[in-house]
């Protein structure tokens, strides 16, 4: 990411800049200078967007829940019970969106009640922060592909923590 802006240095470029509404021509030196990403949230809108579109309004709130909760490290810390009563919703909708947004790639499950958010759809930091969440969101991944966390048993977990039945189709 870069940056123009008006300068007098010797490493500027001159330029002209013309007024649209007056057609007044200006000569001006013009330095572009790097940004780095340190402290620089970056969110991947065609993955949001995606993401939208398959949640309901409820749903919506969990989605923003995650975003608003997470620490620096795309990691949120929180029982579906939790979840539920600071959005007075049930636990059933939070169960089901966190299993959309885990089958969509949006959420891995490090652990019950310890969830990380898809690097590439939003993080803060710089690029290599970036590029370590994203290693450890596939190694998060990976692992559970490997324990086969089979929905059944996410289900279960969920009706035994809100004393609620789930019903997994």
């Amino acid at each position: 990411m870069s940056i123009k802006y008006l300068d007098t240095a010797e490493n500027s470029q001159e330029t002209t800049w013309i007024n649209a509404e007056t057609g007044e021509r200006i000569k001006a030196r013009v330095v572009e200078k790097r940004l780095k990403r340190e402290d620089f949230e970056v969110t991947y809108v065609a993955m949001m967007t995606r993401a939208l579109e398959i949640l309901g309004t409820k749903k919506i709130l969990v989605l923003k829940y995650l975003l608003t909760e997470r620490d620096y490290n795309n990691r949120v810390v929180a029982t579906l019970r939790k979840i539920s009563n600071d959005l007075n919703v049930s636990i059933t909708v939070v169960y089901d969106t966190l299993c959309i947004l885990r089958d969509e790639g949006i959420i891995s499950m490090e652990q019950r009640g310890v969830y990380m958010l898809n690097p590439r759809i939003v993080n803060k930091g710089s690029a290599e922060h970036e590029k370590a969440l994203l290693f450890k969101f596939k190694m998060i991944q990976s692992k559970s592909d490997n324990n086969s966390v089979t929905s059944s048993s996410v289900a279960a977990a969920a009706a035994s923590e809100s004393n609620e039945q789930v019903i997994f189709n």
